[in-house]
């Protein structure tokens, strides 16, 4: 990976936005190399881990892409190697203090649960990086999980506002008109959040099964705002129905969603 280092230094003040484009175009192709399976086995091999976590640290031209790097690296269920690499090279700490920033953007806080959510799924139960991972949820007085139930409860009240709105459009159309629009009814959720709230409930999810305390404070955190388990569970079953079972992933991911829903009643 030592020769992917040079293109971040900066060669030419005067051509800032060159560089930036080809930082981008960079990253792109990496991120679209560990989608693959073959691609996350290079990437660790490679010390790929290692180099996002100190561009995330101290990059700034590169900070958000390695960001979005790591988080497909670490997706699916082959991203175990690159999971646990990202505990044993220390990265715990670094994405738990980017996480509970308070100046974190929505991109940034999407690819943090996202990694959340591919660790807490493929790292072995019982094992020391899963333990720590746990860990540093519970440390604090479940600090992290007061973070997630904000996030979430502002994802939901965009989502909320965005599914009203075609409620209202459904109400004054005949069934064939709404079928017409379904993938553009489905396009607007995306864009308010919906894939984020998914993963972000996702977690909390995981949270309540694993760990006691976590579910004791997430029950209590929401129940601030009138709420309860039920809306992460009906956010859940929702996944689970959309989800395409033609293929392994797909029906491991369908298993897993199941599983946590029983936590959930």
């Amino acid at each position: 990976m030592l020769q992917l280092v040079a293109p971040y230094r900066k060669r030419d003040p005067e051509k800032g936005g060159e560089e930036e484009e080809y930082v981008e175009n960079l990253f792109e192709a990496l991120t679209c190399m560990v989608d693959e399976p073959e691609g996350k086995a290079k990437f660790v091999e490679a010390e790929g881990v290692e180099l996002c976590l100190i561009m995330l640290k101290e990059g700034k031209l590169s900070k958000s892409a390695s960001l979005r790097l790591l988080d497909h690296a670490a997706g699916g269920t082959s991203g175990v190697e690159v999971c646990q690499k990202i505990v044993e090279a220390g990265g715990l700490k670094n994405v738990f203090t980017l996480f509970m920033k308070k100046s974190t953007d929505y991109r940034a806080a999407e690819h943090l649960i996202g990694i959340f959510a591919s660790m807490l799924r493929v790292l072995p139960a019982d094992s020391a990086e899963r333990i720590r991972l746990l860990a540093k949820f519970v440390e604090k007085d479940y600090e992290k999980a007061a973070k997630l139930v904000k996030l979430r409860r502002e994802c939901a009240a965009r989502m909320g506002a965005v599914d009203e709105a075609i409620r209202a459009e459904q109400a004054r159309m005949s069934a064939e008109e709404r079928e017409d629009m379904a993938d553009e009814w489905f396009s607007r959720r995306l864009d308010a959040g919906l894939f984020s709230l998914q993963t972000l409930d996702v977690v909390l999810a995981w949270l309540v099964a694993e760990d006691g305390g976590a579910r004791d404070a997430i029950r209590k955190l929401l129940a601030d705002r009138d709420e309860s388990l039920n809306a992460v569970r009906d956010t859940i079953q929702e996944q689970i129905e959309g989800i395409d079972t033609d293929d392994a992933n797909g029906k491991d991911t369908r298993e897993m969603l199941s599983t946590l829903v029983k936590f959930l009643q």
